[in-house]
Parts: C-alpha cells; sequence; structure tokens
C-alpha cells in the first residue's frame, strides 16, 4: 500500500512509520518542519505550512491508497491561550486535510480519536475539549464519507508506551522519581488505566489502513483500540516497581487531587477493532520499557 500519515514526528506516528516500511509499504509524511528522526526508508518528507494547496501538492505527489491521520495536540484540562491551538490542530488541520483528500480523489483515512471521547455506555460524553475536538473532527469526515463516498475507520485509542517513549507521561515520570531527591505526587490512585504497547497500536492502525480497502463507498466506522488489562493507578505503579525491583519509583499517593472529570474508568467505542488483537502483555511491556531506560537513561539526561 502507499501510506500517508501526518503527526509522523509524534510517538505514534514514527514508530508506525518504521513498522510500515519494514512490512514493505510505501510510506511518505505530512510534517511542519523537516525531521531527521524519521525512518529512512520515508519515500519524501512533504513540509506542509497554513493552508490547502501545500497539502493539495503534497496529495497529488503521492496519490496515497490510505491516509493515516495521527496530527494532533493534547491537552488534559486546557489553559485559555490554547483554545485556539487545540481548535486549530485538532479540527482545522483534519478538515484541511480532507478537502485537499476530496481534490484529488483520495478516498481512504484512519483517524486516532481518543477513548476519553466516550461514557460508560459508548456514547459520546467527552471528559474534556480534547476530546471534543476529536469527536468534532468525526463528524466533519462523516460528511466527507456520505457525501464523497470517502471511507473511514475512526480509531478510539488508550494511551500508548513503549521502549523508546521519552514522553513526559506517567511512565517517564515514575522512571524520574526513581532517581529523583523528590518523590512523584500522585492523586490517590484508585483509577483504572489502560496501556497498549506500541507494537500492539501500530499493528492496530495497519490492520485498520488494510480494511479500509475493502469497504464501499461513504462507509464509516468507529472502533475501539484498549487494553486487555485494566489495573488501578496503584496497581500499575506496583507492576512498574516489580519490572525493576532494584529502582522502584518513589510515590506519595494522595499528594495531589483528582483532576477536574478524571475519568475513574477508560470506556471508548462499544466494539473494538476487528482482526487486530494485542500480543505485548503489560508485564512484558513494563519490563520492556524499564530495561531500555535503564540502558538509556545517560543518553536521554546528557542531551535534555
Amino acid at each position: 500500500m502507499k501510506i500517508l500519515i501526518t503527526g509522523a514526528s509524534g510517538f505514534v506516528g514514527r514508530e508506525l512509520s518504521t513498522k510500515l516500511i519494514r512490512k514493505g509499504h510505501q510510506v511518505s509524511a505530512l510534517v511542519r518542519h523537516p525531521d531527521p528522526s524519521l525512518p529512512v526508508g520515508l519515500s519524501r518528507q512533504h513540509v506542509v505550512g497554513e493552508g490547502l494547496s501545500p497539502l493539495i501538492e503534497a496529495f497529488r505527489a503521492e496519490t496515497p491508497d490510505v491516509v493515516i491521520h495521527l496530527a494532533a495536540v493534547y491537552a488534559f484540562e486546557h489553559a485559555p491561550e490554547q483554545l485556539q491551538t487545540l481548535l486549530q490542530a485538532n479540527i482545522v488541520f483534519g478538515s484541511l486535510v480532507l478537502e485537499a483528500m476530496r481534490s484529488v480523489g483520495c478516498k481512504r483515512i484512519v483517524t486516532a480519536g481518543t477513548a476519553w471521547q466516550n461514557g460508560e455506555d459508548g456514547t459520546f460524553e467527552p471528559v474534556n475539549l480534547y476530546a471534543a475536538t476529536k469527536q468534532a473532527f468525526e463528524a466533519i469526515c462523516t460528511f466527507y464519507c456520505v457525501s464523497e463516498g470517502m471511507r473511514a475507520i475512526h480509531l478510539h485509542t488508550c494511551d500508548t508506551y513503549g521502549e523508546d517513549d521519552h514522553r513526559r507521561k506517567l511512565l517517564e515520570l515514575l522512571e524520574e522519581s526513581t532517581t529523583s531527591e523528590s518523590p512523584l505526587s500522585l492523586s490517590p490512585g484508585e483509577q483504572r488505566i489502560s496501556l497498549v504497547h506500541i507494537d500492539d497500536a501500530c499493528d492496530a492502525f495497519a490492520v485498520a489502513a488494510a480494511q479500509t480497502l475493502a469497504m464501499e463507498e461513504g462507509e464509516h466506522r468507529v472502533r475501539a483500540l484498549l487494553s486487555d488489562w485494566f489495573p488501578t493507578l496503584r496497581e500499575l505503579v506496583g507492576m512498574f516497581n516489580r519490572a525493576d525491583p532494584t529502582l522502584p519509583a518513589r510515590v506519595i499517593w494522595g499528594g495531589r487531587a483528582y483532576r477536574r472529570r478524571e475519568p475513574m474508568f477508560p470506556h471508548s467505542a462499544p466494539i473494538r477493532l476487528e482482526g487486530h488483537r494485542n500480543l505485548v502483555g503489560l508485564d512484558e511491556g513494563l519490563r520492556r520499557f524499564r530495561s531500555r531506560h535503564a540502558s538509556n537513561s545517560w543518553q536521554f539526561k546528557e542531551t535534555a
């Protein structure tokens, strides 16, 4: 397949690009700035600024079979000054991608949504503005499906992690706490966590991309990508410590309150992605994460 990825410079995008190239796919990327860290086998990086014209030029040059749209800006609790950035990145840019696809006859797209779009019964109930912007983009994508015959799979994902994940998210903060003078302040820790290893997440996006090839005109699906394990935050920290007992995380439970509208269970779309199953267990994934970080920690601290 010829696959074009947006958000290829992010953790998921970079790993996905690498794995798709290894599988023999022709992969190109839309980027805001040239990124030398992207895989060597990438067919081309298209630097796109504001507006529709650069996107149309990129799509004309690549004529991809499928677009995997990962580009987004995230904030759990947005500040007023982040509003425009969230709307621009998560709604406007995605809409421009869809219009560029329409302009050149590209008909298939896989998008990355979030489990936080859904409430307990699987219907729309956004946890935060980020989730609401994801839903708004899906609504716009549905219009392009019904009016232009596009095919779309919206993959609602939970958190991802992996050996080369150095985003300052939960696992990285726990890793930092093992050698920090100050313990990490966490909530009381009763919320349940869903973590999918990056290998499984990449496989899910590849499966979804292949499925769009057999979809009918105008068809759009919402599917879930969740872990098979839902430990509480306290249990997850215990698993993290067992993965390397020599360097336990230092945590203050209840050191901060739960966030406003904190999800206590990772609800998502009611139907999981067909043809995909998670292969990396959480214990194994945490062991890999801690082992790789331990061996590479000096490199990242020097360049941080």
